[in-house]
């Protein structure tokens, strides 16, 4: 039978409308040439939610992410990360850009 899958996501703040988390499902061969936002498009994410004022939006010392800003102001992390998973689909990977609190 036909098959329901999530390709991808968008998570929005309520009060804000504000975009706080992308997800995408990406087939495994075309995730490998997609590179990871640099710190002018995390920036970017950051000023779209209303939080370029901040100010202090820096990469992390000590974080699990390769991918991140944080502000320690805000008490927000911004990260983007990607990761292989096998599914119903198959072999696919994962691409993640969200803004969290910390």
């Amino acid at each position: 039978g036909d098959m329901l899958l999530t390709r991808s996501s968008v998570t929005m703040d309520s009060r804000t409308g504000a975009v706080v988390e992308v997800w995408l499902s990406l087939p495994a061969g075309d995730a490998e040439a997609l590179p990871l936002p640099d710190e002018t498009a995390l920036r970017a994410f950051a000023a779209q939610a209303g939080l370029e004022s901040l100010g202090d939006w820096a990469v992390p010392a000590d974080s699990a992410y390769r991918c991140a800003l944080c502000s320690e102001n805000g008490r927000a992390l911004i990260t983007a990360s990607t990761h292989p998973y096998t599914g119903a689909a198959g072999d696919r990977w994962y691409y993640s850009l969200s803004l969290q609190k910390m």
